[in-house]
């Protein structure tokens, strides 16, 4: 053990909700089981983010197994689980290749006399839990022991990790790299029914979010190699829940329980340091040193607090799905001009300055020359399902020849029926063109 190592011992046991991990712990691949897993964010809730250094904790195995729902008489199953947790480690891929192996714990201590454990991280686990600037937030890790499948969890905690967001995009071939599947899970349809359809079920039955079935679908001719989950958060749930974790404390430690809560008084916001009874008075003083709530009666002085707290949960939902829908709009319009930039430097063969140039042409002139270098290019498309090839063009008829690729018994693409795509004017001619371009399929 480390000289400065500190020894907490959790004689209330797990005491917090919130588990903060680094966004490369969701993306990471890792063989922890649905239990382990559970266990491991479980304990994360004993991190506070900004500390420098790992303590060492000390939790009865009573307390340890009624969190995990494990019977806590069962010696081997525990004595199990901590082996287990030793040996598990996430791994991190780079995009330059790089490759590290991170094992978690350092120390499970299963002391059988005192019915303790005691938990020590690994110090080289430290990037991932402590000093954090981007972490995935899981506000109530209760969620997440409820789910009996362990891709609800990793499903849950990859949209966790956009929680400022409405959507998510997977590659499927990524997901199976993450989630260590089987090569027979390429197949979309597989992969639905056995790992994405029972995760999304599960999480919309037992968590905070709601999450639609996958749409947007990407593809490599007719096979689907990915897709987006678009998700949104049940408000009501999450302030029901926090009400129910701050009134379960309250039962525990009275007044205790509200020390560094948050609350809304009016259109302020508070950080309650204590509640003290002072001439006859509840006082309510924040940790400004001010007395912002007072009342002769406790059962008043409990509903203001609470009712406090429910205000701040519901104003900061409202902030964070305005903040949510801005940066929606924010990114949509970003693509939208990265893939006017790719276009025009992929298919025309264009550098920035030259892009600029084109916006100054008529709208004959830039069309023309798409068209021209679609051709040129051999510019290959998806359109009604299908998989095509540019093949020419005539600019005054309005017509556009292309034709479809198919994959043989061997899956490569060969030739198949060519077909002429006629627009009765110049407008409905662009719109084509424009609809053929949105549906790029690199070779």
């Amino acid at each position: 053990m480390d000289k400065n190592t500190e020894i907490v011992v959790l004689d209330r046991g797990f005491t917090r909700n919130q588990s903060n991990v680094s966004n490369a712990i969701a993306s990471a691949r890792t063989k922890m089981t649905t239990l382990e897993l559970q266990a491991f964010y479980q304990t994360t809730t004993l991190i506070n983010m900004n500390d420098t250094d790992f303590n060492e904790y000390e939790i009865s195995v009573n307390d340890f197994s009624r969190a995990l729902n494990i019977g806590n008489t069962n010696r081997e199953q525990i004595i199990k689980l901590c082996k287990s947790l030793l040996r598990q480690v996430f791994e991190i891929e780079q995009e330059n290749g790089d490759y590290t192996g991170y094992t978690i714990f350092s120390r499970m201590h299963y002391k059988h006399k005192e019915q303790v454990i005691n938990i020590r991280f690994n110090n080289d686990f430290k990037p991932f839990l402590l000093q954090l600037k981007q972490f995935t937030k899981i506000e109530q890790v209760g969620y997440i022991k409820n789910f009996t499948s362990k891709y609800a969890i990793r499903f849950y905690t990859l949209l966790k990790d956009y929680r400022k967001m409405t959507y998510r995009d997977f590659s499927i071939k990524s997901l199976n790299k993450i989630l260590m599947l089987p090569k027979s899970y390429d197949n979309y349809t597989r992969f639905y029914l056995n790992v994405l359809k029972p995760a999304i079920d599960e999480i919309n039955a037992k968590s905070d979010l709601r999450v639609n079935e996958p749409s947007d679908f990407k593809k490599s001719g007719k096979k689907i190699t990915g897709f987006r989950l678009y998700f949104s958060y049940k408000n009501d749930e999450i302030t029901k829940n926090k009400i129910k974790a701050v009134k379960s404390k309250y039962k525990k430690l009275g007044f205790l329980a509200f020390k560094n809560e948050k609350i809304m008084i009016g259109d302020n916001i508070f950080t309650i340091n204590e509640i003290i009874y002072h001439e006859q008075r509840y006082k309510c003083i924040s940790d400004q040193n001010e007395n912002i709530l007072s009342t002769p009666f406790k059962n008043k002085m409990e509903e203001m607090i609470f009712s406090g707290i429910e205000k701040l949960q519901n104003e900061m939902l409202k902030s964070e799905k305005k903040e949510k829908v801005e940066l929606n709009e924010f990114l949509e319009e970003k693509d939208e001009k990265e893939k006017k930039r790719n276009f025009a430097k992929m298919f025309l063969g264009l550098n920035d300055s030259e892009n600029k140039n084109i916006e100054e042409e008529t709208e004959e002139q830039k069309y023309l020359k798409f068209l021209k270098n679609m051709k040129a290019k051999e510019f290959r498309f998806e359109y009604d399902g299908k998989l095509w090839q540019f093949d020419d063009f005539d600019f005054y008829e309005f017509k556009i020849i292309a034709t479809e690729l198919v994959r043989d018994e061997y899956e490569d693409l060969k030739f198949a029926t060519t077909m002429h795509f006629n627009a009765k004017d110049q407008e409905q001619f662009f719109k084509m063109v424009d609809t053929f371009k949105n549906g790029y399929k690199p070779s």
